[in-house]
């Protein structure tokens, strides 16, 4: 019996660190010609057609509480950064939820449908939020709430939107 407990807590241990690896992982590369995205007018999006350099892919949802607090940030950010940076707020959500929620909440930011969510980009949390730029290429990944007009967020992100 002694000798099985130390085993069976390491088979606990490990299937913990599995779990957590893969509610935590994220996207080794995001293609962004590949997204299938409507925005709350019923209008296909074309992120590379934009005239900033960056995109700030935040996927998040109506019914998160983290999202929704992190929000007025990503106004900020956007008011901030307007000429560099785009930002989608991206949800499998219907087109009609996230046009109530954009209304209800006065927001300026861009909310956008996408197809499906989840497996191919390995969303598992929200909000889960990556910054690209032209090449796809991920500069930036945020898994969880952040203070997006804070000033080590926003330092960092200048920093690396050189």
């Amino acid at each position: 019996m002694k000798r099985i407990l130390p085993f069976g807590l390491l088979l606990i241990a490990l299937a913990w660190c599995a779990h957590l690896y893969v509610k935590y992982r994220v996207a080794p590369s995001i293609h962004p010609e590949q997204f299938n995205l409507t925005d709350t007018n019923n209008l296909a999006v074309d992120i590379e057609s934009g005239e900033q350099d960056y995109i700030l892919v935040n996927f998040m949802a109506t019914w998160c509480g983290n999202c929704i607090n992190e929000l007025p940030s990503l106004e900020r950010l956007q008011s901030l950064e307007s000429k560099r940076l785009q930002i989608l707020c991206v949800s499998d959500e219907s087109l009609t939820k996230l046009s109530a929620f954009k209304e209800h909440r006065e927001s300026h930011l861009r909310y956008v449908q996408i197809q499906m969510l989840g497996k191919p980009y390995f969303i598992h949390t929200f909000p889960t939020t990556y910054l690209l730029d032209r090449k796809g290429q991920i500069l930036y990944t945020a898994i969880g709430e952040r203070g997006w007009d804070s000033p080590e967020v926003l330092s960092e992100l200048r920093e690396l939107m050189r």
